[in-house]
């Protein structure tokens, strides 16, 4: 009995460290199993295609691409070994796996264990940065290698060395080439720097070498390829079409990163209940980072969570007043790098409720855990994308020799979803989207629309998008003009069965 006692407390001792590691293994699994569940569910989106072409086409690389060529070159290795839907998103779940892990090395290395956890868990369960570490696109990793930045400028602000700040400096690099707004980080690292070492003005110096080199090998790229490509794009009408962030905006910031994000919004019946579990969510969150803010300004060594507040509003606010000066750059995605650090400011503030007010904090737990369910679940309910896979595949699946698919989709979307999913062979003619407008429908111009398309007597396939306004006149031109031999209507970005699926024969055609 004795030598069985002994053995078990030596397989104990000799398995304590992994048993340290349980807790963040066990936050890394669940996230594993979350940002890998239903990763290929829904299509890709005309971005997450965009990425592809652009590796398949080396508009990625440089020196096509010369301002976030990052994500493409790793995206370019990453399809060499497949090229499914799945594959090619799980690319950025790792990447956001490896952001909740450096989340909770960051805010351990600046408060304690606990608070660490607390910090990746909220990053695990978020629905936002699950959807973006979903994707084909770069912004789980501009995340990484942000916080690997973070990382680094935490050992430059403790103990200042040249090897903390080379490797600062080119992960800096690395985010702002795989993100631009990135750079704005590097603002915060400056400001923390002058605060930190204002009487060390060697280490300053020290500090400002590494950071000219970085911008010597950045300010080429920048004058080069930047600034013409910022200028195209706010002049988009896309771009100026969107509004200017306002203070409403930044109220819901923190909700929307933590708990709802926007596109789930809608889905929230405003007569129900859940409404206020997210108006009090909000509200909370709102407080418990003023208790992070404001338990650092009056405690002395409460300095490192100001660094935290640093990289997460300075940047914020610079892409806010940026908005608001030039164009609007304030979307989820480009503000996804700055979420880790409000999130650990959450989890500090959360500690202290925690010490200072038992019930108030499992108040405050208990609805978060509600609404997280519930953003979560929703998420892998919601109809996020376009179901070009599904309208690719009707093709595919009964398509015939000679046949010809009439593209007629929205203007500012190609052809890339044909080729991506393997259409077949057939001849690819695109057209306009069908008119909807009731004043062109009175004018005729939907026969007109028809008279445009092909003569000939193969089969075609006419791919477009209807509404309430067209598709009674579409369907009413398209059964005298054809026969139809299939239809099928598929889902649009927003869930409705707006896109439309006909296979049809000329009515003079015979056999």
């Amino acid at each position: 009995m004795q030598f069985i006692i002994k053995t078990i407390l030596g397989l104990y001792e000799k398995f304590s460290p992994i048993k340290r590691w349980l807790p963040l293994l066990f936050i890394l699994l669940t996230a594993l199993i979350l940002y890998h569940h239903q990763i290929d569910r829904q299509s890709l989106w005309i971005d997450e295609l965009y990425s592809v072409r652009d590796v398949k086409t080396g508009k990625g690389f440089p020196p096509q691409n010369l301002i976030r060529p990052i994500y493409y070159l790793l995206l370019s290795v990453w399809m060499k070994f497949g090229n499914s839907d799945a594959w090619l998103r799980s690319l950025a779940s790792f990447f956001g796996i490896g952001s909740i892990f450096l989340t909770y090395l960051i805010s351990c290395r600046l408060s304690s264990k606990l608070e660490g956890y607390i910090a990746a868990i909220l990053l695990t369960l978020s629905p936002l940065f699950v959807y973006h570490s979903q994707q084909v696109r770069m912004y789980s990793l501009t995340t990484f290698s942000g916080l690997l930045g973070t990382l680094f400028m935490i050992q430059v602000l403790e103990r200042p060395s040249n090897f903390a700040m080379a490797w600062w400096a080119v992960f800096r690099l690395i985010s702002i080439l795989t993100l631009p707004l990135n750079v704005t980080l590097i603002f915060a690292d400056l400001f923390l720097v002058i605060i930190k070492f204002r009487g060390q003005y060697n280490v300053v110096i020290k500090f400002a070498k590494w950071l000219l080199i970085m911008c010597v090998v950045w300010s080429p790229l920048l004058l080069l390829k930047l600034i013409p490509a910022t200028r195209n794009f706010s002049t988009d009408p896309v771009q100026q079409s969107r509004p200017s962030p306002n203070i409403v905006n930044c109220i819901r910031f923190l909700r929307e990163f933590v708990v709802l994000p926007p596109f789930l919004a809608d889905n929230v019946n405003p007569d129900n209940s859940l409404i206020w579990v997210y108006r009090i969510i909000t509200l909370s969150l709102i407080i418990l980072v003023g208790i992070a803010l404001v338990t650092a300004l009056r405690k002395e060594n409460s300095s490192k969570t100001l660094w935290v507040a640093a990289w997460g509003f300075l940047p914020v606010m610079q892409i806010f007043l940026a908005s608001n000066l030039f164009f609007s750059i304030w979307l989820d995605r480009y503000l996804l790098f700055t979420v880790p650090y409000f999130l650990i400011l959450l989890a500090s503030a959360l500690v202290k409720v925690w010490h200072r007010n038992t019930i108030i904090a499992l108040i405050i737990i208990f609805l978060y855990g509600l609404a997280v369910f519930n953003g979560l679940s929703n998420y892998y309910r919601a109809d996020l994308h376009r179901d070009f896979r599904g309208m690719v595949h009707m093709i595919k699946t009964h398509e015939k020799d000679d046949d010809i698919v009439v593209w007629a989709i929205e203007s500012w979307i190609n052809t890339l979803p044909l080729f991506h999913y393997d259409h077949g062979s057939a001849e690819i003619v695109v057209a306009p989207r069908p008119p909807s407008s009731r004043t062109k429908l009175k004018e005729g111009s939907m026969e007109d629309w028809f008279e445009e398309l092909p003569a000939t007597k193969s089969r075609l396939w006419l791919l477009c998008k209807l509404n309430s306004k067209n598709e009674e006149v579409f369907n009413n031109i398209v059964t005298q003009m054809y026969q139809i031999k299939a239809h099928q209507r598929f889902k649009d970005q927003n869930g409705k069965l707006n896109y439309h699926v006909f296979l049809v024969l000329p009515t003079h055609h015979q056999g």
